[in-house]
């Protein structure tokens, strides 16, 4: 067996060296970055507890009290009305300074967020989800300039799909990739041909807030009663595991609908090729199975003429 030479031993071991220290110094950078970005999160708490007590709790709401009482009893105008005024003078007065301290914490996490995108593994995620935001030649940029290890990541990965990987536009054929459902089988897209089809991208959380998270079945109910079973429903959802797959089909009340994930650890393909990023998105495939188009955002009006069509 040849044995290799010094000078190859020597560029190995330097090599592998240089790796190491690599990685490190990206794990001390996503410690920082974490550090900072809990720091900044912390900051907006106080801040928001601030306004809430020194704008909300001591001017605020006795002036909604105060006007209240006022439209009930316009004739008391004299002895309320310079009340209000005193009141509405103090949040006038303290809502730009508020909003000021507000922007003042927001412009210092983006410098920080900025700074870690091509150093930090979790900045670097956090460049890829900025996407629609920066410019591709920005993107590209940060990601030539981003070490090997980041560019070997999962975020980085990401973004190398997203610049060089395929798209799919508008009249371009469906690219379907491997994905299960609730009962953890391996979803046929057969199931679509011939069929309109509705992609709803997840965001079903976003879409309700927390307010009303029956919002979302109750709209593809109306669907289906408007427009019958002619077009397939289903929701993809960014779950990694089956447990969780079916905890959201479940908490959103979806049992009657189609529900997938593809178990992605942090981007998908909707994502990938389809640029779904705004939650919720809606992917609109035509019966020849060619994309309509994709949408961002709540207002479905485009979903009712894309089925009336």
């Amino acid at each position: 067996m040849k044995l290799l030479s010094p000078y190859l031993l020597i560029a190995t071991s330097v090599l592998l060296c240089g790796c190491c220290n690599q990685a490190r110094q990206i794990e001390k950078n996503d410690a920082d970055f974490l550090a900072a970005v809990e720091y900044f999160r912390q900051l907006q708490m106080d801040h928001a507890d601030w306004q809430n007590t020194e704008i909300a709790g001591k001017y605020g709401i006795p002036r909604v009290k105060l006007l209240n009482e006022l439209a009930e009893h316009p004739e008391r105008a004299n002895e309320l009305q310079p009340k209000i005024d005193s009141l509405t003078h103090y949040v006038d007065s303290l809502l730009p300074i508020s909003m000021a301290r507000y922007q003042e914490i927001i412009d210092s996490a983006l410098l920080v967020e900025k700074k870690y995108e091509s150093i930090s593994t979790e900045g670097f995620k956090g460049a890829f989800m900025k996407r629609h935001i920066y410019t591709r030649e920005h993107l590209d940029s940060l990601y030539k300039a981003a070490p090997r290890a980041l560019k070997r990541s999962i975020a980085g990965k990401s973004i190398d799909a997203f610049l060089n990987g395929p798209q799919v536009r508008p009249g371009d054929k469906i690219i379907t990739f491997d994905c299960f459902d609730v009962n953890g089988k391996p979803f046929d897209w057969k199931t679509i041909e011939g069929k309109k089809t509705i992609i709803v991208a997840d965001g079903l959380g976003c879409w309700t807030h927390g307010i009303d998270d029956t919002a979302p079945v109750t709209y593809f109910n109306y669907l289906r009663e408007k427009f019958g079973d002619g077009f397939v429903l289903m929701v993809f959802c960014n779950n990694r595991d089956l447990a969780g797959l079916k905890e959201q089909s479940e908490h959103f009340g979806l049992e009657d609908y189609i529900v997938i994930s593809d178990g992605s650890e942090f981007s998908s393909p909707l994502e990938l090729m389809y640029d779904c990023q705004y939650t919720p998105s809606f992917v609109l495939i035509n019966q020849d199975g060619t994309l309509d188009r994709m949408v961002h955002g709540e207002e479905t009006d485009y979903i009712e003429e894309f089925l009336g069509k």
